[in-house]
């Protein structure tokens, strides 16, 4: 179990954190840049088949509208598929696709003037979404404009772009596992010198060692080398102690042994002189074993 307050748990923890929000970021965009790459291939059939529908648009002399030809798909003659187009006048529709059946399609007015082409969203003969594309037609002697209109079920859009989030969504969460488990590898691997810090600093308080050695990363290295100086320095510190400690030894020798000898001829302190006596010898015994200068 890792604690809560280890440097390996709050890495990690971070890490998780900025690899889910960089993957839900992402996620997020490539979704909304697949919806509008389908939405603009969507909008340039429409186009196209808005043109080939103005284009076939005809009033010879001062007959009515005719139509010449219309849009080849076939799914613009299927009831309710989806596809749809349809020419209005000024009294309201005049041509539709026969896939509207008997439904015509209801158009805000706000037709463009200069016969551009612009987009609308509408609700289509069974209440779904449409996205309609229209654009204003002028023919020579005619009393007014037409608008001629193509228009596509949004369900299909739709429907391609909750796929591509699916699996989107799928490919995002393996790879965020693969990169939570990359993570974890590369802060183990990361933390591995502070592992060899902790076992080498280990063997020198068990007295196996007495420096750290071998290669450490760039980071720890200043560490390393302050902790061998300041051992240094303490071995420095031990090694001045124990010389004073023998000098003071060595120089408390003589003035004992003096003592000794003037309190062994008074007869009424003969007691204390032999307890006298007896801890100088215990001295000079341990003076004795002291190396000079040590």
């Amino acid at each position: 179990m890792i604690a809560l307050n280890s440097l390996r748990f709050r890495l990690l923890v971070g890490a998780v954190i900025w690899i889910s929000l960089a993957l839900a970021a992402a996620g997020t965009l490539l979704a909304a840049l697949f919806r509008a790459h389908v939405e603009r291939r969507l909008e340039t059939e429409l186009t196209i088949q808005l043109e080939q529908i103005a284009a076939a648009l005809e009033r010879p002399g001062t007959g009515q509208l005719t139509l010449t030809h219309q849009p080849s798909d076939p799914r613009f003659r299927k009831p309710y598929s989806g596809f749809y187009w349809q020419v209005d006048g000024l009294e309201g529709p005049i041509f539709r696709s026969r896939s509207l059946w008997d439904v015509a399609l209801r158009l805000p007015r706000d037709a463009s003037p200069d016969g551009g082409v612009h987009r609308h969203r509408i609700p289509g003969p069974e209440g779904q979404s449409l996205i309609v594309l229209e654009r204003t037609v002028t023919l020579p002697d005619a009393p007014g404009a037409y608008r001629v209109v193509a228009a596509r079920d949004e369900t299909e859009l739709t429907a391609a772009a909750a796929a591509f989030t699916r699996t989107l969504g799928l490919s995002l969460g393996v790879l965020a596992v693969a990169l939570f488990a990359a993570a974890a590898i590369q802060v183990r691997v990361g933390l591995r010198p502070l592992h060899r810090l902790r076992a080498g600093v280990a063997a020198i308080r068990e007295g196996r060692i007495k420096r750290l050695e071998g290669p450490f990363p760039t980071e720890t290295q200043p560490l390393v080398d302050d902790l061998n100086a300041l051992l240094q320095r303490n071995e420095e510190v031990v090694a001045r102690g124990r010389v004073q400690a023998g000098n003071l030894a060595h120089g408390l020798k003589t003035p004992l042994s003096i003592l000794a000898y003037e309190t062994i001829g008074s007869t009424p302190r003969r007691c204390a002189a032999f307890r006298i006596d007896a801890k100088s010898d215990r001295h000079d015994a341990t003076t004795d074993r002291l190396p000079p200068g040590s």
